[in-house]
This record gives structure tokens, sequence and C-alpha cells, in this order.
């Protein structure tokens, strides 16, 4: 890999650890120092999942009207400065008792450090480790910025808890900001050359920031964010942060010497969506792995803190294993010219869903302790969420992908059209499609140029749409599971 690539990955680790510092430490002050409600303490720490998205539409405009890497260094400064605005309004408005009266500073500040930091990371990830490295180790080279940025979890977690019992919540702050600016000034060392903005430059786009057709991965992407940070809220122990990053390590290593090292005659091409026994059965293998890992890890907490802490790493294995499935079919079920986006909609929703986490689980912690810890009550809402994305991701990842669905145009052989005639409830419709899948029918998709609409008027109305919509998700989550077996030849 190139030396530049190496330097964005060490800026990106910098970036996500100065983001996680604050997440197992701040909570507790603002509830024992700030005595802020636990309503509040939530929303504060679950408000970067949804001020992420803030310059998604802007994002391809900005980096295209300005130099790409000096968009992604005043971002990453501006996250900085607002790291130390909430340290300024800790040590003067709380004197005066206005946060306490109204705690919108404190929450405006943190929405506008998620806003930054998911800036950083769209233009990090869809743009400028795409331009520093080959077009063929550009999958090797995103699959390693993703990783980067799981390990930056818990060692970003592991650092915040390490300053409090040192130190104080102040120097949480202060790290977290000296970290931004490692970070800026590592990218700053390195040279992009110029790139002329397109001759049609719009203000609001999607590109580079969210795809559609990386739609059915988004909804487990967001599920195993979501059990992720309801582990990282409910640790208090820097030793667990240890294990869960050891376990990441591991597991890294693993998939780097099965899956990468085994295919440098194809170009590193790292393929999980679709691909073969081995590969479509990561997932069984992650979400069993997290699940036993997180049932023993409880039980084995007041037990045998030994075998907790090789739950901790197990539990951050399986949640390598799964976000690298993820992440690689991020990248294989959209378009070549489309990469930088799904790359931002990976990130983007795996924020969104350790928001959704850390804000729940809050929400749900007793009111005479509303900081979270890792408790049975905790555990049994893990695990519920983890048995949805189980079974979610099982079916949109290690079974056949298919882009366009609902198609009109519709090639079938002699078999399946039997099938057709024969039986009444067959119809060519997605839930068949789906049906005949997996029944063992062989699918492809041919990608074709579709014509725009010259005339007429589509019958998809919003309220139509929505009908099929539903219609289609309960024949193919529930009732296509009762429909007649047949071995499909």
């Amino acid at each position: 890999m190139h030396t530049d690539f190496w330097k964005l990955t060490t800026s990106t680790f910098f970036i996500a650890a100065a983001m996680y510092m604050l997440i197992p430490t701040m909570p507790e002050i603002l509830s024992s120092v700030l005595e802020l409600s636990q309503t509040q303490i939530a929303s504060w720490t679950g408000m970067p999942g949804v001020s992420v998205f803030a310059f998604g539409l802007f994002c391809s405009y900005l980096i295209q009207r300005y130099r790409r890497n000096k968009v992604c260094i005043l971002s990453t400064a501006c996250m900085a400065l607002t790291i130390l605005a909430t340290t300024y309004l800790m040590d003067e408005f709380l004197l005066k008792g206005i946060i306490q009266e109204s705690p919108v500073f404190l929450l405006a500040t943190r929405g506008l450090m998620g806003a930054f930091f998911g800036l950083s990371l769209m233009i990090l990830s869809s743009t400028l480790t795409i331009d520093c490295c080959d077009s063929d180790h550009r999958t090797k080279a995103n699959t390693i910025m993703a990783w980067t940025h799981l390990a930056a979890i818990p060692a970003g977690g592991s650092i915040g808890l390490l300053m409090v019992i040192e130190s104080n919540i102040q120097n949480v702050l202060y790290t977290a900001m000296a970290s931004c600016f490692i970070a800026i000034y590592i990218m700053s060392s390195i040279k992009f050359p110029f790139k002329a903005p397109e001759e049609t430059l719009k203000r609001m786009s999607c590109d580079r920031f969210f795809v559609v057709s990386s739609l059915p991965i988004i909804i487990p992407n967001i599920a195993i964010g979501i059990v992720i940070g309801t582990v990282i809220i409910c640790i208090r122990q820097m030793k667990e942060f240890a294990g869960i990053l050891a376990g990441i390590l591991l597991a890294i290593l693993a998939i780097y010497i099965i899956f990468f090292r085994k295919s440098q005659a194809t170009k590193c091409k790292f393929t999980l969506c679709g691909g073969n026994h081995t590969t479509t059965m990561l997932p069984a293998i992650g979400y069993a792995l997290l699940a036993a890992s997180l049932i023993l890890a409880i039980r084995a907490l007041t037990v045998n803190p030994l075998l907790h802490l090789i739950c901790m790493v197990a539990s951050g294995a399986a949640a390598t294993i799964l976000m690298s499935v993820h992440h690689s079919c991020f990248i294989e079920t959209a378009d070549h010219c489309q990469r930088g986006s799904a790359l931002s909609t990976y990130f983007l929703t795996l924020e969104l869903g350790i928001s959704i986490g850390l804000f729940t689980s809050l929400m749900t912690a007793a009111p005479q302790n509303p900081v979270c810890e890792f408790t049975t009550d905790n555990i049994y809402y893990i695990l519920l969420t983890s048995s949805i994305i189980a079974a979610l991701s099982y079916f949109f990842i290690t079974k056949k992908y298919i882009s366009d669905p609902t198609s009109g145009m519709r090639l079938y052989n002699r078999t399946i059209i039997e099938q057709f005639v024969k039986d009444a409830n067959n119809s060519p419709e997605p839930d068949t499609l789906s049906y005949l899948i997996r029944l063992g029918a062989d699918v492809r998709e041919v990608r074709v140029k579709m014509a725009e609409r010259t005339e007429g008027k589509s019958y998809l109305t919003p309220v139509n749409a929505s009908k099929y919509m539903i219609q289609m998700l309960m024949s193919i989550c529930i009732f296509q599971w009762f429909r007649d077996r047949k071995a499909v030849l």
C-alpha cells in the first residue's frame, strides 16, 4: 500500500478515537456533576446518530468546489473546536447554573461535533482513500479503513477511561481535541493532485453520501451498530475495552490471512456477498459467536472474571466478522461509480445504529442510576437485537442479491414456466423471486440502461407504492415460509 494510504488510515483512527473517548466517560459526568435528567443524558450521547447526516447532501459539492483534503482538514478542526466548546461550557456555564437550566448549549455542540465527524468520515472513506490507491487495491484499502474505524471504538473508550482514572473529565476532552489535531497534522503532510470540478456542479446531491442499491444491507448494518452501542455504553472497565480490541485485532488477522493472502492472484478481491459456501457462512458464524459470547459474558461477570474477559474478546471478533461482511456487501452491491457513496452509507448507518444503541440503553436504564451497566437487563436487550439482525442479515446477505426485483423484463426457463402455470400463487413479483431462490432456482441479473418515461403517468403513487412494499415485505418475511417447498431443477 502507498504511504499516503497509511497516513489516512492513521488519521481515521485518531478522529474516530476522539469521538469515542467521550462515550464511557461523559454520561456519568452529566449525571453526577451537571445533574441532567435521564432523557437529556441519552439525547446528548445519541445526538451524533442524527447529526452525522447533516452535511451529506453537500459533501459532493464541497469536495469538488474546494480542495477535498482541505475540506476534510477544516471539518476535523471544527470537530476539535466543538470539543473545546464543550470544555468551555462545563468550565464557565456550570458555575452560573446555565447548563442545568437549559442544556441546549451542550446538545448543540454535541450535534455539531457529530456533523463534522460525519463529514470527515465521508471525505476520508468516499474520496481520499480511493484517490490515493490503485484501482486494483481499493477494495482491500476500503476494508482496512473500515477495520481501523472499528478498532478505534474500544481504543478510544480505553483512553477515555484511563484519563478519568488518572486525572479528570476535562483532560479527556483535551485529549480528544489533541487527537483531532494529530489527525490534522498527518493529513496536512499528504499532497493530493488538483481535480477540476464537474461542469454541472450541484449544491445538493446524494453522490458520495447515500446509495439506494445498498438499502437491503442498511437494516442489518444499523442493527449491528445498535448492538455495538449497547455494549460499549455498558462497559465500565478498561480491561473489557482491551478485550474487545484484542478480539477485533485477532479477527482482522484471521480474515486477512484467509481471504486477502489467498486472493493475491485475483487482485485481493474480498468476496462475501454472493460468494462461495465458506464466505456465505461468515454471517451465521459471526452471529452465533456474538450471541454466545454475550450470554456467557453476563453469566460469567459475577462468577469468573477471566471467562467474562474471554467473552469480550469473542464479541469483538464476532463484531469484526459481521462488519467485514456488511462492508463487503456495501461495495459489491453498488456500481463502480457509486463506490464512494456506498462506503459513506456504510459508515453513516453504522454510526446511526451505534447512537440508537447508546440512546435506548441510557433511556432504559434504572431511573435511580441513569448510567448503564453491563447487567442482565441490558443483555436481554442486546440479545433481542442480535436475533433480529441475525435473521435479517442471513436473508439479505447469505442469499442471492437482486438489485432490481421489480423490473418488467423477465426470462424464464421451461421448469419455472411450468411452476407458474401449475401454481396459481406464483407470480412474477419480488416475493416469488425470493421463493424460487430458496427452492434452488438459478436467478441471475443482467444490468441494462432503462429509458426515461416520455409520456403517461405512473400508477405508483405514494399510497400505492407503500401498499405494494408492505405487501411484498409481509410475503417475503412471513408468508413465503408457509408455501410449498418443492425442489426446482
